[in-house]
């Protein structure tokens, strides 16, 4: 099935196309999403009540871009971190910190811990 296109790629089962329109993803609150009975492995919709898009991983919702997706470290602070939990680089670059996008310190190594820059 095809809206929009002639030509839809062989490997979709469905296919979208417009240069003025976009995709809705159903809406709906908290409450609804999670009244939905025995939702699919990738169901996706957008909370209303939480203004994020949220999808079904097979074993619950998961926020798309949260931290129950990508495992990453919040803002308002982190649970079950251990001693292989670390904010840092791996690769042996500096890790580097910008207040409005100018560069206000850097940690290089272990020997050295800071620059400041005013």
């Amino acid at each position: 099935m095809c809206i929009g296109t002639s030509l839809p790629h062989i490997s979709s089962i469905l296919e979208l196309a417009s240069n003025s329109k976009g995709l809705l993803i159903p809406r709906m609150s908290t409450t609804d999403r999670n009244a939905i009975s025995s939702p699919a492995t990738g169901l996706m919709i957008y909370d209303i009540s939480l203004n994020s898009f949220y999808y079904f991983n097979g074993a619950s919702w998961a926020e798309i871009g949260s931290s129950a997706s990508a495992n990453s470290w919040q803002l308002s602070g982190n649970s079950g971190t251990g001693a292989s939990d670390f904010i840092g680089t791996t690769d042996g670059q500096p890790l580097i910190f910008k207040v409005n996008n100018v560069l206000a310190g850097q940690v290089h190594s272990s020997n050295v811990n800071t620059d400041n820059y005013n």
